[in-house]
C-alpha cells in the first residue's frame, strides 16, 4: 500500500506543471525614460500572469491531490476486497475440510457395523 502511494506521489511531482519564468522588472528597467503609464501597464500585466501561473499550478495541484486520494481509495478498496475474497476462501477451505472429516468419521462407523454385523453372524 505504501508503495503504491509512493509511486503515485512520484508521478504526481513528476508531471506537476512548471511556472513559466516571469521576466524581470530589471530588464524592463533598462528601457530607461520610460513612461510611468507604460510601468505601470507592465506591472499589471506581470502581476496577473503571475496571479494566473499561481491559480494555475493550485489547480493542477489540487487535481493531482484530488486524484491521489481516489487512487488511493480505490487501492483500499482492492486491497479490502482481496482481503475478503482470501477470508471466504480460508472459511470454504475450513467447511470442505470438516465435510471430509465428518464423511470419513461416517464411512467409519459404517465400517465398524458392517463389522459388528459380520461378528455377530458369525461371518468373520
Amino acid at each position: 500500500m505504501d508503495m503504491i502511494i509512493s509511486q503515485k506521489a512520484a508521478q504526481v511531482v513528476a508531471q506537476s506543471p512548471q511556472m513559466e519564468a516571469i521576466k524581470p522588472i530589471a530588464a524592463l528597467a533598462g528601457q530607461q525614460q520610460q513612461n510611468p503609464l507604460q510601468y505601470a501597464q507592465q506591472l499589471a500585466e506581470l502581476e496577473a500572469q503571475a496571479l494566473q501561473a499561481r491559480t494555475q499550478a493550485q489547480i493542477a495541484a489540487d487535481q493531482a491531490k484530488a486524484q491521489n486520494a481516489m487512487d488511493i481509495k480505490q487501492a483500499q478498496a482492492r486491497q479490502d476486497m482481496e482481503i475478503e475474497m482470501a477470508k471466504a476462501q480460508a472459511d470454504l477451505q475450513a467447511k470442505v475440510a470438516k465435510l471430509e472429516a465428518d464423511l470419513q468419521i461416517e464411512r467409519e462407523k459404517n465400517a465398524a457395523k458392517l463389522q459388528m454385523e459380520m461378528i455377530k453372524n458369525g461371518n468373520v
